[in-house]
């Protein structure tokens, strides 16, 4: 009987520590990724407080109409966007935008999965940007 009772408690300790809630096998010095979605004000206050990269992802012609000032253009459906967005810095904040916001939002995604720490999108692209009376530059 006190055989029973040892094993029983053996097995029952056990059993607790192998569903007890402990964090010791995590990594600690896991990256977190910021990918949000940012209106035109966000946008603007953010390029300002943390200086990065800001990502035009539109065609050439769309970008012919006008870029927010000091952008980078890899056009999204260009055959090598990957290996151009590659040579990026990945650890600056990168805010990226098209022409209303759906392409620049799968461009996050993909810019996430190859590694970007913090990528900002602009809610309703340079539509939004312009609408809101804002400066465009044509080069």
């Amino acid at each position: 009987m006190k055989t029973l009772l040892t094993t029983a408690t053996i097995i029952s300790c056990l059993f607790l520590g192998a569903c007890s809630n402990s964090n010791t096998s995590e990594p600690t010095n896991r990256k977190t990724t910021i990918n949000e979605d940012i209106t035109v004000q966000e946008f603007k206050a953010l390029t300002q407080e943390q200086p990065g990269i800001i990502l035009d992802v539109r065609t050439p012609r769309e970008v012919a109409e006008g870029t927010i000032p000091g952008a980078i253009v890899i056009d999204w459906n260009g055959d090598n966007f990957e290996q151009e967005v590659n040579k990026l810095d990945k650890t600056k904040p990168i805010y990226v935008y098209c022409k209303s916001g759906g392409r620049s939002s799968s461009a996050c995604g993909k810019m996430e999965s190859i590694g970007f720490e913090k990528i900002y999108n602009l809610k309703g692209g340079i539509t939004a940007w312009k609408s809101e009376g804002n400066e465009t530059v044509t080069n």
